[in-house]
């Protein structure tokens, strides 16, 4: 019996440590999925301490690897900071945050944000990237990074233009 209790240990153990590992950051579990059909991976939590926030949740897309010749790629996290209670609190956190960032006023689905393109970011490469950060309600923020070759760039424009910011968290 003593056995059978071993052997049920050991395999909990074991798959266990399949199911996440630690982020680079010092996170203390991350977890990956990836969902073919959908054609997204979902990473909780995901650069956890880089945002400094309480609770972060991302989603990506999986073709993010799979194109070398013609990347395209766009992240979706949604983080709770206690000290973003409104859109110039959010203003002032991507200042500091990303000072080497251009920041102007977008509006997404009737959520105001700020649109963010990097100041040293050379325009005659064919990669463009852009970040996005929308002040969903207090304390609640959406961000998004886009990157993509000039040649995707109209399908990730699409992806943008189509996306649904996910409910309130309870």
């Amino acid at each position: 019996m003593k056995k059978w209790k071993l052997v049920v240990l050991c395999a909990l153990f074991i798959w266990n440590q399949g199911l996440g590992a630690g982020g680079e950051q010092g996170n203390p579990l991350m977890r990956h999925f990836e969902n073919p059909i959908l054609g997204v991976a979902f990473d909780y939590p995901f650069y956890w301490e880089t945002l400094g926030a309480d609770f972060m949740v991302s989603l990506m897309s999986r073709s993010q690897t799979s194109l070398e010749d013609n990347p395209s790629h766009y992240s979706v996290v949604r983080l709770l900071r206690q000290d973003l209670t409104s859109l110039e609190d959010l203003k002032a956190y991507l200042s500091q945050k990303y000072p080497n960032h251009q920041w102007s006023s977008t509006t997404h689905q009737g959520i105001e944000g700020f649109h963010g393109i990097s100041k040293t970011q050379d325009t005659s490469t064919s990669l463009l990237a852009f970040d996005e950060f929308y002040f969903q309600e207090p304390n609640i923020v959406i961000g998004v990074h886009y990157e993509a070759s000039l040649a995707k760039l109209s399908t990730l424009l699409e992806v943008h233009r189509s996306l649904s910011f996910l409910p309130p968290m309870p």
